[in-house]
């Protein structure tokens, strides 16, 4: 009888550990499973992070591409300027959405005299055909499209001209696209010490290259489309005593008459 206890017990027990040695291994299987499912997921966030570093580098590579470099050798018999477009994303970083302009001032052995930084407000769309812009740009110094009549005020990327009449050439460029009346100019006045200096009075004031410049009478006038019919005209005159501008007249004709408009 004794001995028939002892049997049952033994083999309980055998089945005891067997059960127990079962569990045991499942549970390590599913450990490794674990573990190995968490390596997949984190052998994909590798790839992802891989991806965007890729993004990330043509995308510098399409921003280092979009420089648009203008070279004008003939619009002064002293300088050579230079005027450096750099494509970028301020705002958006999905697509450019601004130009930031560089116009380096070279004498004519190429040496480099000064750097200019205008405070740019327009949008890339601006710079559609570079090629017209480099042959619309003019100077009233060396005569180059001096006489071209742009109907919308565009004068070119750069305009060279004395605009203080002092027998220094001076310059304006573009920095905001405008409406229906043409581009916006900011304008430079060359100094004593033939540094270029920027001219806020008439880069707020006059705003559009004049399209006539009397230089006896020491004036300049230009002229705006600022309603269906009428055509705004300003006259600025400079002050050789005050060595500044001042605006001497301001009127509207009525372009189907030739009247002024009240």
């Amino acid at each position: 009888m004794k001995t028939k206890i002892f049997k049952i017990c033994i083999i309980s027990l055998t089945i005891f550990v067997l059960i127990f040695i079962s569990v045991i291994f499942l549970k390590n299987q599913d450990s490794v499973l674990t573990v190995s499912t968490f390596k997949k997921n984190e052998n994909v966030k590798v790839d992802s992070s891989n991806i965007i570093k890729n993004e990330i580098k043509i995308e510098i590579k399409k921003q280092t591409d979009t420089t648009v470099v203008l070279y004008f050798k003939n619009l002064s018999n002293i300088y050579n300027y230079k005027i450096i477009d750099k494509y970028c994303s301020v705002k958006n970083p999905n697509y450019f959405d601004s130009v930031i302009r560089i116009i380096k001032i070279f004498n004519k052995r190429d040496s480099l005299i000064q750097k200019v930084y205008p405070n740019l407000q327009i949008t890339p769309w601006y710079f559609h055909e570079f090629e017209i812009s480099l042959k619309l740009s003019r100077s009233y110094v060396t005569g180059i499209n001096a006489n071209y009549n742009d109907m919308d005020n565009y004068c070119g990327e750069i305009v060279v001209a004395d605009l203080n009449f002092d027998g220094l050439e001076d310059f304006a460029t573009p920095i905001n696209s405008g409406a229906d009346n043409g581009p916006h100019y900011a304008f430079y006045i060359q100094n004593r010490n033939n540094r270029f200096v920027y001219n806020r009075y008439l880069t707020e004031n006059l705003i559009w290259f004049p399209e006539k410049i009397n230089d006896s009478l020491m004036s300049f006038t230009s002229s705006v489309s600022c309603s269906v019919y009428g055509t705004c005209y300003q006259t600025f005159k400079y002050d050789t005593i005050l060595t500044k501008w001042k605006k001497i007249k301001n009127y509207l004709i009525d372009n189907r008459t030739g009247k002024i408009m009240n």
